[in-house]
């Protein structure tokens, strides 16, 4: 069976490469201290020599490898706010100008969602998608790990964001 040579470029060049990103632990050794790396998500050796079972590591570019604080790992939407800031998992975002959400992946739908505690205790679900109208009216306010003061800011009902993200 003959196939296309240019078929496995076109199916390559049109996905869309996962982007991530995750605070650095900031070795003592480097002098180095802690910030935002992006980069696709790897496995370190511990200091015996072994493998662990999860994440410890982002790979840049251009190719060096940083340790992370593995529960800071966050996925990139797709979808970019009002003012071109790419939206990542964990982000704390303002939508409309009065309802705060935070932004999640949801196993249940496949789908990252923003989410908001309503007056009945259901949740309020937003799907982020990329080119979507919503995605006009969000503005990145800070994320989960360096603005935890932002998950006690009151929504446009009566919850905070704080009780919403422990449900």
């Amino acid at each position: 069976m003959l196939l296309d040579e240019n078929l496995e470029r076109r199916g390559v060049a049109k996905t869309r490469k996962p982007q991530y990103r995750a605070i650095t632990t900031g070795t003592p050794r480097y002098r180095t201290a802690p910030r935002w790396i992006y980069g696709l998500p790897c496995i370190l050796p511990d200091a015996s020599g072994r493998y662990p079972c999860k994440v410890n590591a982002i790979r840049t570019t251009d190719g060096s490898v940083y340790p992370i604080k593995t529960n800071t790992l966050s996925e990139y939407t797709g979808c970019d706010d009002c003012n071109g800031t790419p939206i990542y998992e964990g982000d704390i975002i303002n939508k409309n100008r009065n309802y705060v959400r935070l932004v999640q992946y949801d196993e249940r739908y496949g789908a990252y969602v923003t989410l908001c505690k309503s007056q009945r205790s259901n949740y309020s679900i937003d799907y982020l998608a990329k080119g979507d109208t919503l995605c006009r009216d969000i503005e990145v306010l800070g994320n989960l790990w360096q603005n935890p003061e932002l998950l006690k800011q009151r929504c446009h009902t009566d919850y905070s964001l704080e009780e919403v993200y422990k449900d």
